[in-house]
């Protein structure tokens, strides 16, 4: 396991995407400045062995952002930083299989990065995710759960539009 501490507040995918839409050009250059803020804290390149798991805890000072603005750029911003920086060679699924974002409130706002790489103890087998699924869907079946959406057990009803 590999760890780093990046002591920066990143902005949200709120402000990322209000960037885009006044001009697609303000857009990148803000992730341009935050991969390159963030490939700052990384040291030198280390290769990882794949796939390898990223547990990244974000350091709020308050509860004014929704989790998913928060997390949304951040491992965006956070995995290309990995790849530009040569530590992976790309942020696809084979070189990355599992993100777990989280979200702690605390006075100074930073982000700790845990890289799990193929072997390390607490590196997860995901290649038994269909066990998994097959597992949860017996235990499921057992107390009678239905399997069926929730949007078919209800009765809303929904009307179609008529053309004009």
């Amino acid at each position: 396991m590999k760890a780093y501490t990046i002591p920066l507040r990143l902005p949200g995918i709120n402000e990322y995407q209000n960037a885009c839409r006044r001009h697609p050009i303000q857009g990148a250059m803000m992730k341009k400045k935050w991969m390159q803020a963030i490939m700052t804290y990384l040291g030198p390149a280390v290769k990882f062995s794949w796939p390898a798991q990223f547990q990244i805890i974000y350091t709020e000072p308050n509860k004014k952002r929704d989790i998913d603005n928060i997390t949304g750029f951040g491992s965006k911003v956070i995995l290309d930083a990995f790849v530009k920086a040569g530590f992976l060679p790309d942020d696809g699924p084979s070189f990355v299989n599992k993100i777990d974002n989280t979200v702690i409130y605390g006075d100074e706002p930073q982000i700790e990065i845990m890289v799990f790489e193929n072997g390390d103890v607490e590196w997860a087998d995901m290649s038994d995710i269909d066990k998994l699924f097959e597992e949860a869907e017996r235990c499921a079946e057992e107390i009678n759960m239905p399997n069926e959406p929730i949007m078919q057990q209800s009765n809303v009803k929904t009307t179609k539009r008529r053309k004009k």
